[in-house]
């Protein structure tokens, strides 16, 4: 039971920081809809569009295409130094 109990704990971790990243890049563009002068429902459409799209997915993706053109280059360069 307490195994059990453990690895619920660690899922409910795992939520928690995701929950807070994604809210944390989301609700960064708040105040740039408030200040637009939009709606109650635009300034959440908005959140979820722009922060959570724009702050946090882009860059993720950005990073693995980062991450994938160094590990490119790595390999490249190994491969020319074994001819």
């Amino acid at each position: 039971m307490k195994e059990k109990f453990k690895s619920v704990v660690d899922w409910l971790k795992i939520v928690l920081i995701f929950l807070l990243v994604v809210s944390g890049c989301g609700f960064s563009s708040y105040f740039v809809w408030q200040a637009m002068g939009t709606t109650i429902q635009q300034i959440i459409l908005g959140t979820l569009a722009v922060g959570v799209v724009w702050n946090c997915i882009v860059p993720f993706i950005a990073l693995i295409a980062l991450i994938l053109v160094i590990l490119c280059a790595v390999f490249i360069v190994d491969w020319l130094q074994s001819l």
